[in-house]
C-alpha cells in the first residue's frame, strides 16, 4: 500500500470512528467517548502524523516547538491532561529530568497502554483519570499543559476541566493550551475544513466559543498567544493567578 492509499485509509477510518462520536454523545454514559478513544488508539499516531504533514510541517517539529514555549527546566513538575498516547508527555519527561516529574492522565485505558510502552524514564508516569476530576491535590503542578483536549469537550466540560487546572496548578503556575482555530487563508482553510470533516459538535462550539474568556472565567492571568508551525497552530499561554 502506497502513502496516499494508507493516507485515505486513515481517514476513512476517523470518518467512521466519527460517526460513532455522534452517536456516543447523545448516550448517557461518560464511558461511551472513552471506548471511541481506545478504538481510535492504534492508528491515533499515524493520523497525527498525517494531520501534521497535511499543514506543512512534521509532528514532532510541531511538538518541540511547543514544548519549548512551555519552557521547562529541570525539576519541573508537570500535568499533561488528556495525554493521548503520551508523545509530548515523554518529550517534557526529558526537559525536566529524573529531579523533575511528568504525569499523563487520559479517560482511555487503550490510548494509555500504549502511552506507557513510550514511559522508560523514572520521572514519566501515566494514570487514568477524568480531566474534569484531576486526581490531585490543590496547587501540586507547576505546568500544566492540555493539547488538543479541551475541543472534544462540551462548554461546561471545558469550563470544569479549566476549573480543575487552576486548582491543581501552584500559584503563578502555568498553563500551555494548544487546540483548533479557524486559519487566514484559502490553503490553509481548505485543510482546516478537511480536518473538521474528523471532529464533531463539541469542536464546532469550540470555535464559537471564546477560549481566552473561558480560561480567564477560570482565574487564569496574562494570557497571550503563539503561533507555531507557519503560523497555523495556536499556543494558548496563561498564568494561574497567585490568590
Amino acid at each position: 500500500m502506497g502513502q496516499g492509499d494508507r493516507a485515505c485509509s486513515l481517514i476513512r477510518a476517523a470518518t467512521n470512528q466519527e460517526r460513532k462520536r455522534e452517536q456516543d454523545l447523545a448516550a448517557p454514559s461518560g464511558h461511551s467517548r472513552a471506548g471511541e478513544f481506545n478504538r481510535l488508539a492504534p492508528f491515533y499516531d499515524a493520523l497525527v502524523r498525517f494531520l501534521a504533514f497535511l499543514i506543512g510541517g512534521s509532528e514532532r517539529r510541531l511538538r518541540e516547538q511547543v514544548v519549548a514555549l512551555v519552557g521547562l527546566r529541570p525539576g519541573d513538575h508537570v500535568l499533561d491532561v488528556a495525554c493521548g498516547t503520551g508523545t509530548m508527555a515523554t518529550m517534557m519527561a526529558r526537559c525536566v529530568g529524573p529531579e523533575g516529574r511528568v504525569v499523563g492522565i487520559d479517560f482511555s485505558p487503550r490510548m494509555l497502554e500504549i502511552a506507557g510502552r513510550k514511559a522508560t524514564m523514572p520521572q514519566l508516569i501515566f494514570r487514568q483519570a477524568e480531566a474534569e476530576d484531576i486526581p490531585y491535590p490543590g496547587k501540586h503542578f507547576g505546568t500544566v499543559t492540555i493539547t488538543y483536549g479541551l475541543h472534544e469537550m462540551s462548554r461546561a466540560g471545558r469550563q470544569k476541566t479549566l476549573d480543575e487546572i487552576h486548582r491543581v496548578l501552584k500559584p503563578g503556575g502555568r498553563l500551555v493550551v494548544v487546540d483548533i482555530y479557524e486559519p487566514r487563508g484559502w490553503f490553509r482553510r481548505a485543510i482546516f475544513r478537511l480536518w473538521m470533516l474528523l471532529e464533531g459538535e463539541t469542536a464546532k462550539d469550540l470555535l464559537a466559543s471564546d477560549l481566552l474568556a473561558e480560561i480567564e472565567a477560570a482565574g487564569f492571568e496574562d494570557i497571550h498567544q503563539v503561533f507555531v508551525v507557519r503560523d497555523f497552530i495556536p499556543v494558548t499561554l496563561a498564568t494561574r493567578n497567585k490568590s
